[in-house]
């Protein structure tokens, strides 16, 4: 069963859209992350995931 989760965590260093494409698409390539969206001008990135398989952890 998942344990679906949802996070939303400021990036910095993301200047452009190709920054952001890069982030998004390692994040969609973890396994137990269902969605991964960035607002490059906000620098925020939502992501859905299942906690069962993956922990966040924030490094500030």
């Amino acid at each position: 069963m998942a344990d679906n989760k949802k996070a939303e965590v400021k990036i910095t260093g993301m200047t452009c859209a190709g920054c952001a494409g890069a982030v998004e698409k390692s994040l969609k390539a973890l396994g137990g992350v269902s969605t991964a969206k960035i607002d490059l001008a906000t620098k925020m990135v939502f992501v859905n995931y299942d906690a069962g398989k993956l922990t966040l952890i924030l490094v500030a």
